[in-house]
């Protein structure tokens, strides 16, 4: 089943941190050029973007991983980290990235700062978004002195959805990295990876044992699926970073 899949980088003041080589924005960026390769090759119809936690918009969904790796050099360290607003960019560029009605929806959102939801009612409302819209939520939480502290609120967010593909559960993931040393090594034993066995996905509990072994069934499949010929490349829309919603007049809640 091919997929539209954006990844929210944390370009938070915390991800200036040394504790994963060579920071832990280095090392997001490093482990999302991994990702990508994964990604697109498990599928080839599959697309990817990448927006930042600061409002900016790196790369739109696409194919091209030249393309990809290039739009990372302007990743920078934005002290207007906003969860919400994050995954409402997310949410606008896989709505801009336009994929057919059957493709899978995903928003992996890589967290290393402390989060505090002060408006609950915005969270409800992004929720919501997510939920109408069929997007598979999956929370990547690192960084040793936040993890803990995030634990209760990301799984709040996780949890609160799961919606259906055509009559099959899609249920959110919370991923927790406690551990320092290569980010990209570490996010290799994830399910994002395709690591079905992944003691480190956190996985909500409303979920049945059937529903879990059919989740662990899928991704296996996932990761064997033969690539497929490239789809066309989406509508290309600008990718400057910071403004550009604003300038079109989109709240982003």
């Amino acid at each position: 089943m091919p997929e539209a899949c954006v990844v929210v980088i944390d370009n938070s003041d915390y991800a200036r941190s040394y504790d994963y080589i060579s920071s832990r924005l280095e090392a997001q960026l490093t482990a999302s050029g991994s990702f990508t390769d994964y990604f697109l090759s498990s599928n080839g119809e599959n697309t990817v973007g990448f927006v930042t936690g600061g409002g900016g918009v790196l790369s739109p969904c696409t194919r091209d991983r030249t393309k990809i790796l290039n739009s990372f050099q302007k990743a920078k360290f934005n002290p207007s980290y906003d969860i919400v607003r994050a995954i409402r960019l997310g949410i606008l560029t896989l709505q801009n990235a336009g994929a057919e009605d059957h493709f899978r929806k995903s928003i992996v959102l890589l967290v290393c700062n402390p989060i505090d939801i002060e408006d609950e009612e915005r969270l409800q409302k992004v929720q919501d978004a997510l939920k109408d819209a069929r997007i598979k939520l999956v929370v990547v939480s690192f960084g040793r002195d936040v993890t803990t502290q995030n634990a209760a609120v990301l799984r709040n967010i996780v949890d609160s959805y799961h919606h259906f593909y055509y009559e099959e559960i899609i249920p959110n993931e919370l991923i927790t990295i406690s551990r320092q040393g290569n980010l990209t090594d570490l996010m290799r034993a994830t399910s994002l990876f395709g690591g079905a066995n992944n003691m480190m996905a956190y996985v909500p509990p409303n979920m049945t044992e059937e529903e879990q072994m059919q989740q662990v069934l899928e991704e296996s499949m996932q990761s064997a699926n033969v690539s497929e010929p490239a789809a066309a490349e989406p509508a290309a829309y600008t990718e400057e970073c910071g403004l550009y919603w604003l300038e079109q007049g989109i709240d982003l809640i």
